[in-house]
């Protein structure tokens, strides 16, 4: 099934959006976008960080000949940045190996089973038991149970809210636990 369709017009439309993160949005935000009903203690901007970091700013895949494939790749990317408010997971280093958990059960990609399988190895003691009694078995069931993250369009939903968004793509309410 193709990535891209041909309007009547001869442009190309990519059918999960616009092919990157909301552009436009990232550039009216300036300081920072939030989804609506994102606090300040949420885990951090929906779009753009403290260091300009976001979806858009992420740096086009690379050495992948097939351009459909190298679609699903930047998709991945892109959407990566989104799943940290989704899944309420910080960027620090547990946050960063539980959504390779959930990423890894969603794609199958090498690079996130890698992640998920190796990462907790630079986790303190008390981070590896919280990762393998709540964080794993949470991040796997909502992993099986959540459509496919890389379809969807978020582009269109700036204004729901989290919890509306993570109960319409089948993703558990996180733990309520300190991560």
């Amino acid at each position: 099934m193709p990535l891209v369709e041909t309007d009547s017009e001869g442009e190309e439309e990519q059918l999960t959006g616009s092919g990157s993160v909301a552009p436009e949005v990232v550039e009216e935000a300036g300081e920072g976008h939030r989804l609506a009903g994102q606090s300040e203690e949420d885990p951090g901007p929906f779009l753009l960080h403290p260091r300009r970091v976001s979806p858009d700013t992420r740096m086009p895949a690379r050495f992948i000949d097939n351009e459909d494939l190298a679609y699903v790749i930047q998709r991945y990317r892109e959407v990566h940045d989104l799943l940290h408010t989704l899944l309420g997971m910080p960027t620090n280093m547990l946050g960063e190996v539980v959504v390779k958990w959930f990423e890894a059960v969603q794609t199958g990609l090498p690079m996130c089973i890698l992640g998920a399988l190796f990462g907790p190895l630079r986790l303190n003691t008390r981070s590896w038991h919280l990762l393998s009694a709540e964080l794993i078995p949470w991040a796997v069931e909502s992993g099986q149970n959540a459509t496919c993250i890389l379809n969807f369009y978020y582009e269109k939903r700036w204004e729901q809210t989290v919890e509306s968004l993570r109960r319409e793509i089948g993703i558990l309410p996180p733990p309520g636990i300190q991560v």
